[in-house]
């Protein structure tokens, strides 16, 4: 991962360590949004967005690791400056939340805010496999599109990679 990755992925998480709403989290993600994109102004930043609930209660954690290593694949193998929801609320940012009385119902509309409050800071969205089966998703995808961001379907990038790949397998 290039120092410009890890920077990006660390502070993350050093910036919440002390978050315990969902507003204190949004206001923190775009704070360091901006101080990265004034930092690195060539460097896109992109939102990936995924299924974490929509599968049922029992699924949760599975998908969060799909989510998890989708993100690894997208910032390691592509190389970009990326993060997702996983990468935001480890299990004890999750706590710290829950305890303040937000539900599950309360983290989209957070989403949504900090995609529309960031405007043209992130570069758009990363759509990850079954996407378009979270109405959670499906609302962040909406309001990229209101903000006139960019949209990448992660299953195209692979098929094309995997395609070229078999076309010039010396490359």
């Amino acid at each position: 991962m290039s120092p410009e990755l890890q920077s990006f992925s660390k502070e993350i998480g050093s910036r919440l360590q002390t978050a315990d709403t969902l507003d204190q989290v949004k206001s923190q993600l775009l704070i360091l949004v901006g101080e990265y994109k004034r930092a690195h102004p060539q460097t896109e930043i992109w939102f990936i967005t995924g299924i974490i609930a929509a599968d049922g209660p029992d699924y949760k954690q599975r998908n969060r690791e799909r989510l998890r290593n989708y993100g690894y694949t997208i910032r390691e193998k592509m190389g970009l400056v990326a993060f997702s929801a996983v990468d935001v609320f480890d299990s004890s940012l999750l706590d710290r939340i829950k305890q303040n009385g937000n539900t599950s119902s309360d983290f989209t509309p957070m989403w949504c805010e900090f995609i529309s409050q960031a405007g043209p800071l992130l570069a758009g969205i990363i759509l990850t496999p079954r996407w378009a089966i979270s109405g959670g998703c499906t609302k962040e995808v909406d309001t990229v599109k209101r903000m006139g961001g960019r949209i990448l379907d992660l299953e195209d990038i692979l098929l094309k990679a995997l395609v070229s790949e078999r076309n010039n397998p010396h490359n």
